[in-house]
């Protein structure tokens, strides 16, 4: 929900902190809680004034509910406040304790000098109410005030010439004030009410309302007014709400957090945020998915746990409309009280968080005492068009493993019903899961019917005896695309319709096929032909759907060849310049067409019969449509070419993207197999100059940027010789907006514009809409495998509108199932306020002669249907339309929840009744007292559907388009990879890291786990190095090791070589590198030689003396022994440090007792011969290898072998290289020059250079 509520004292404070006109009495308040009481304010306005105190918590009618304390003294307040704060009322159903109330002056004055003002947003326009008799029995003030609508046109307009947007000279000019008799009065009210209206728009408010406000002499002396006139205006009590999508705009400014706190959107009255619900709630605001929970009865039965706004709305109606049922008809349960909770997960979240989502909901399912029933666990969703199924089942499985037990003692029964992308992965993970949990667990796909599992839970539909059908997975392995169409039960579905009957064409009305895209009836005869062949049969009426030009099809469904399917037509010649829109008609863009006799089914009637006058229509999206997409959205820009593709198009319908960061450059995407360039703009104009075709936009950008984006897109005017009337038309004719969270003063100003400059606004908040054969929206309809399953690669008869985009994918299959398919389907969006209408749909539905009927999926909150349905009494819409309004649970929630489901958000934005009118409940009667098939719930939605297309069938008014073939797509290589299609060796192999999910894992720890357990630098080389977790007192000798080997003074080779390098200007990674580069056997890379030298001699069993004697036989320096300066008079601290810490903690020392008996040998010979800090860490770790007991013998060789002790020396002095860089930069030392002095010059003497003689 976008338009939330904020208590009283918020509204207050925001208001006072922007209005500007002097005569305001800006009134100060107190906010009184359990934890800052009256008493211990310092305010000197408390103990003067008298005061009221009342409930700031969102609770209408205080005053009738005795709930509010007038005109009494601090203390009298103060008693008060005591006896009513956390104190338990009831209001209605709902039981709750007020915990916040808010204090102000009392205003002494007249009932007269109340009055009453309300301002809210309608879709064009803000509505100002005013009544001149205020205060408490103010009554019906939507009959008894008078209102002015400020539209949002002259706002725009006013705006872009810099005008306020409300003047008080307009109010007084208008009705609205006529009843306030004295003149003073009157302009002090016209002054505060234009000024109040440009704070509700600046602020973003979308309701505001003041009852009573009070203009009167009276002021407090914490007022910092100064009225000119002596009359002052209160604001005594204020209900308002903001549109939380404004936040980011505010999030630099205090105009939103007057008292320095950001705003808040309390609770409604009796609910309480639950710490799960607040967990889930701090999920969602960390992700760009949708995250949403609600509990409603934490001993309820039925826990759902839904995928989808849309798709969530209808589950939790289903549940409640059965379990009414139920308990009516069986006396079981107790109806809608046992859906325990509501909720989505939606927006492609990934597996950690839907792990995270689902442990919550099964923790909360599966405490306290098990139900005697059991208890049902219904995981849901529609067929989703972009999020990964498999990935979310993956963290759903995990949840569900980690609850195994739980869940078995509570006797839980599990229904899944799930589609999209990669779903078969999803089901098959969920399926095998289900042979080791425990539990029942009956998983269904896009073949079943959405909410059936729903029916199958409360036993009145027979579970299936799941059979699991062939998957793309299965499919793909030994078929092309075009034969899978074949073999996924779509053509079980097409017979499941009715089989096509034969139509004889009437004489003389036979037509030619018309150009492909060139809006001909181009196959209708040919279909005629066939199925008379066919069937024999013979009616004097021709059918409603002649098949679309440029995809001809024999009558088994084969593509014929373009010269047996098009010849020329005379459509484009005879194109005419129409009239714009009207103000409920955006989308009748009209096109002339050739003199058609064919007759359009009406409700079941041929024209004539009713007097029905067919007017001109022309298609928005044709085979020839290109579109502009902006964003950098590639995957989307890859699905609507795939779509293309397999509809046969000629062309891609993507002519360009537009990204405004980075360079123009060209993205590479697949055209069938081969592999083509589509051009990437930095700017909207450069592209749209470029692709003068492009007549749509796809506008990707972020909710910050996709306003401007659009308004850019409508103020362009076409360009190119295709205008050379210069008729100030737009380049753009259709915008879809997939942004989500648009403040809706921004969405208003684009439907406004849209309309000004006639272009088809789809969103915001859409996924976007699809013509089967034409065009697709984005990730509109889902992967390849669903356009193949909903056969959207060819036009059906059946056009749908729905808000969500979720559940307008699961129409595509529903329709498909159920009809011989889609022709149009468009999802308006989940705003309040869509760019475009239920209605501008339908009327565009209703003139499209390739349309036998529509379908309307509408939902909980607004009007837009009762828009329709005047539309269909009227006569203006005829055609058949089966409807549904999702969101009828919200009346039996709120009736049977005690209170708990008020405030909840049901689906979309719009999805909140603010009048019993705008309830689903309400809609369906409304829709169905006209004519319009309702059925009984969504669980009957496919079965309405199939009733009404029959009956076109049976009629004769309708021939069935054949199904057909598409032109098979190759697989993505990610997607076949996925469904473990095929199989290639990795270029590379990491067995230490995984930066996958959504944790990253060293060894397969988790990072926070590292971090938690205070593993340290030394835990880390465990798991990095040597892939396990290591004991205590291996991880520190690791961390001594790095210790003593960080450094050894600036005057070894290593660190020269980087003070230097550092010198000559070079940065650090240069600088390190050059130290790095000195290390080998004679400096500091003696550690592996050392190991492998003294273990060799160990293990041979050779005596130190004899080891020594062997290497100087052999003429080899013994690694790890000798020291520059160090000396068995002057030993190594570093090598005394490493031996006391070896023989304290190691198990064993076999090798560094060896190595010292080796030492006493060779310093015999000379007192420098030491066992040097290389030789000790190597044979000592070579000593903790062989006897920690957490490596094998060769695992131990193999690490000396690698060179991983040498790493140990690397890693320590890269500290100190980098250090002696750092200290370098620090003190600006300049390039170095080693003196001449310390340098030896031999040259050759003169006469006996090279080349000469003596």
């Amino acid at each position: 929900m976008s338009a939330k509520a904020v208590s009283e004292s918020s509204a207050k404070s925001l208001i006072y902190a922007a209005l500007s006109c002097e005569c305001v009495s800006k009134n100060p308040l107190e906010v009184v809680t359990l934890d800052s009481p009256l008493g211990n304010s310092q305010k000197g306005w408390i103990k003067k004034l008298k005061l009221v105190a009342k409930p700031d918590v969102l609770i209408k009618r205080r005053g009738k509910l005795g709930l509010v304390s007038i005109d009494k003294t601090s203390r009298e307040t103060e008693e008060w406040l005591d006896t009513m704060i956390r104190k338990e009322i009831t209001i209605g159903s709902v039981t709750g304790k007020i915990d916040r109330f808010i204090v102000e002056p009392f205003v002494p004055h007249d009932q007269s000098e109340e009055y009453y003002v309300c301002i809210y947003t309608q879709r064009e326009c803000n509505v100002i109410l005013f009544h001149h008799e205020g205060g408490i029995n103010v009554g019906d003030v939507d009959q008894k005030a008078r209102r002015i609508e400020v539209t949002v046109s002259d706002i725009m307009q006013r705006r872009e010439a810099n005008q306020p947007i409300c003047t008080p000279d307009q109010l007084l000019e208008s009705t609205l004030l006529s009843e306030v008799v004295d003149d003073a009065r009157r302009k002090i009210l016209a002054t505060f009410i234009a000024d109040l209206h440009r704070v509700f728009d600046e602020l973003h408010f979308t309701y505001l309302e003041i009852n009573p406000l009070v203009v009167c002499e009276w002021c407090s002396s914490g007022s910092e007014s100064n009225s000119p006139t002596g009359l002052y205006v209160h604001i005594l009590d204020a209900a308002a709400k903001l549109d939380q999508c404004a936040e980011y705009l505010f999030a630099n400014s205090s105009r939103w957090s007057p008292n320095g706190k950001p705003i808040e959107f309390p609770l409604p009255f009796g609910r309480t945020q639950t710490p799960e619900e607040a967990y889930i709630a701090q999920l969602d605001a960390r992700t760009g998915a949708s995250l949403k929970l609600s509990i409603l009865n934490p001993n309820g039965r039925i826990w759902t746990m839904c995928a989808g706004g849309g798709a969530s709305v209808i589950y939790a109606d289903t549940v409640c409309t059965l379990a009414e049922y139920v308990k009516s008809k069986k006396g079981i349960g107790n109806g809608a009280q046992d859906l325990a909770n509501y909720g989505e997960y939606s927006g492609a979240p990934s597996e950690g968080q839907t792990y995270e989502y689902a442990k919550t909901i099964l923790s909360l399912m599966t405490r306290g005492e098990p139900h005697p029933e059991g208890k049902i666990l219904l995981i849901g969703g529609g067929i989703a068009n972009f999020t990964n199924v498999a990935a979310t089942f993956k963290g759903v499985v995990r949840a569900l493993t980690d609850y195994k037990a739980a869940l078995q003692a509570h006797k839980v029964c599990i229904f899944v019903r799930r589609a999209g992308p990669n779903y078969q992965e999803g089901l098959r993970i969920m399926r095998e899961l289900g042979a080791s949990l425990g539990v029942p667990i009956y998983v269904f796909g896009p073949e079943t019917h959405m909410t059936a599992i729903v029916s199958m839970a409360f036993g009145l539909r027979e579970i299936p005896t799941i059979q699991v059908a062939e998957t793309t997975e299965s499919l793909l392995k030994t078929t092309t695309g075009a034969e899978i169409c074949s073999k996924i039960q779509w053509e079980q579905a097409s017979t499941n319709v009715c089989a096509p009957i034969s139509v004889k064409p009437k004489k003389g009305k036979k037509k030619k096929r018309g150009k492909k895209g060139a809006g001909a009836q181009g196959d209708a005869q040919q279909e005629e032909g066939d199925a008379e062949e066919s069937h024999g049969q013979e009616s004097q009426e021709q059918p409603l759907n002649p098949q679309r030009e440029g995809k001809s099809h024999d009558h088994q469904g084969q593509r014929k060849p373009p010269s047996q399917s098009a010849e020329k037509s005379h459509d484009n010649e005879t194109r005419e310049k129409l009239p714009d829109h009207q103000s409920d008609e955006v989308l009748l863009n009209h096109q002339s067409q050739d003199n058609r006799t064919e007759p359009l089914i009406v409700n079941g009637t041929v024209n004539g019969e009713l007097d029905y006058h067919p007017t001109t229509y022309r298609e928005l999206f044709t085979p020839q449509s290109r579109c502009i997409v902006w964003g950098l959205q590639v995957k989307a820009v890859q699905s609507m070419l795939d779509f293309d593709y397999a509809s046969d198009r000629e062309t891609p319908s993507v002519a360009a993207l537009v990204y405004p960061f980075g360079e123009g450059r060209q993205v590479k995407v697949y055209w069938g197999s081969k592999e083509i360039f589509i051009p990437v703009y930095k700017t909207l104009r450069e592209a749209m100059i470029g692709h003068q075709d492009a007549r749509i936009l796809v506008n990707f950008a972020s909710l910050r940027v996709a306003y401007e984006v659009c308004m850019e897109a409508m103020s362009l005017d076409r360009i190119g010789a295709e205008n050379e009337s210069n008729t100030k038309e737009t380049q753009i004719q259709c915008i879809a907006v997939i942004a989500e969270g648009i403040p809706e003063n921004f969405t208003r100003c684009m439907i406004c514009r849209a309309k000004q400059r006639n272009v088809l606004l789809i969103g915001p908040a859409t996924v976007g809409g699809v013509k089967p054969g034409c065009f697709k929206i984005g990730n509109t309809g889902g992967m390849v495998d669903n356009i193949f399953a909903s056969r959207l690669y060819r036009p059906g008869s059946v056009a749908y509108v729905s808000r969500s985009g979720g559940m307008s994918n699961e129409l595509n299959n529903i329709v498909s199932l159920n009809s011989d398919g889609v022709e149009e389907g468009v999802a308006i969006g989940g705003d309040r306020y869509p760019g475009s209408t239920f209605l501008d749909y339908v009327l565009r539905f209703e003139q499209n002669p390739n349309v036998c009927m529509i379908v309307l999926l509408g939902e909980i909150g607004g009007i837009e249907e009762y828009k329709v349905v005047e539309a269909v009494r009227s006569g203006r819409v005829r055609k058949p339309i089966v409807a549904w309004c999702i969101g009828t649970c919200a009346q039996l929630l709120a009736k049977h929840s005690g209170g708990v489901a008020e405030g909840v958000q049901f689906g979309h934005a719009g999805a909140c009744a603010n009048s019993l009118q705008e309830t689903a409940v309400a809609k369906n009667a409304a829709m169905a007292a006209v004519g319009i098939h309702v059925p009984s719930s969504f669980d009957e939605l496919d079965s309405t559907i199939r009733k009404v297309f029959d009956e076109l069938v049976r009629s004769g008014k309708v021939v069935p388009k054949p199904t057909g073939k598409p032109r098979p797509v190759p697989i993505d290589y990610s997607w076949a990879k996925e469904l473990g299609l095929i199989r290639r060796p990795a270029a590379f192999t990491s067995t230490i890291c995984d930066d996958r999910g959504a944790e990253l894992l060293f060894a397969g720890v988790p990072i926070s786990q590292v971090i938690s357990e205070n593993m340290g630098i030394g835990g880390v080389l465990g798991l990095l190095w040597f892939k396990r977790r290591l004991p205590d007192y291996f991880v520190k000798y690791l961390e001594l090791c790095l210790v003593i080997t960080a450094d050894h003074g600036p005057a070894v080779s290593g660190a020269l070589n980087t003070i230097v390098t550092a010198r000559a200007g070079k940065d650090l990674l240069s600088s390190l590198t050059s130290g790095l580069l000195t290390i080998g056997d004679r400096f500091g890379g003696a550690l592996d030689g050392a190991a492998r030298q003294f273990s060799a001699a160990f293990d041979a069993g050779l005596s130190p003396a004899d080891f020594v004697a062997n290497e100087r036989r052999a003429n080899r320096l013994i690694m790890g022994i000798g020291h520059r300066i160090k000396s068995i008079t002057n030993p190594d601290e570093r090598v005394q440090l490493l031996s006391q810490y070896v023989h304290a903690n190691f198990p064993a020392t076999p090798l560094v007792d060896y190595a010292f008996a080796v030492e006493k040998v060779t310093t015999s010979k000379r007192p420098n011969l030491i066992l040097n800090v290389d030789g000790m860490i190597g044979v000592s770790m070579v000593d903790l290898l062989r006897n920690c007991g957490y490596f094998t013998r060769e695992e131990a060789d193999e690490y000396v072998a690698i060179g991983t002790l040498n790493a140990l020396f690397v890693l320590g002095r890269s500290i100190g290289f980098i250090g002696h860089y750092l200290d370098q930069r620090r003190l600006h030392q300049g390039l170095y020059r080693h003196p001449w002095e310390d340098i030896s010059y031999m040259l050759p003497e003169a006469g006996h250079s090279n080349g000469t003689s003596s």
